[in-house]
């Protein structure tokens, strides 16, 4: 096989988990969604969600964020004149790794990374040791 061509593939993806990082004013939010997760990340007023807002504009539920694939999407629910990265979105859609959410008078920032699986990352960590 020439440096130029691809390894076989097994016809298996493997897709790694995404971590989500939410910036709503002085807070972070950490979520990490496997390949297969069933979970929201909820965005709203109502005490339960994930990402609380007390703002007085901020409905029980604004949005939610959802894994689909390799991808994190925004789901609008109830926030009005909701934007991502300045446009407006009235339907599901696909977040940038990195992008700001404003809707009413809130701003968030989502940050999204891809996290190596623990084999992968401890054979990182032990070559690393290796070269000190």
């Amino acid at each position: 096989m020439s440096s130029s061509e691809a390894p076989p593939s097994s016809g298996v993806q493997v897709l790694r988990t995404l971590r989500v990082c939410i910036y709503a004013g002085e807070r972070r939010h950490v979520y990490d969604l496997r390949a297969r997760d069933l979970r929201a990340i909820v965005v709203g007023n109502v005490a339960d969600a994930d990402v609380h807002l007390a703002g007085e504009d901020v409905p029980e539920i604004a949005f939610h964020l959802e894994r689909e694939g390799d991808a994190i999407c925004l789901v609008p629910a109830y926030a009005e004149d909701l934007r991502v990265s300045g446009v407006r979105v009235t339907t599901i859609c696909v977040l940038p790794w990195f992008t700001t959410i404003d809707f009413g008078q809130e701003r968030v920032t989502v940050s999204i990374s891809e996290q190596k699986p623990p084999a992968e990352r401890d054979a990182h960590v032990a070559r690393a040791a290796i070269r000190t």
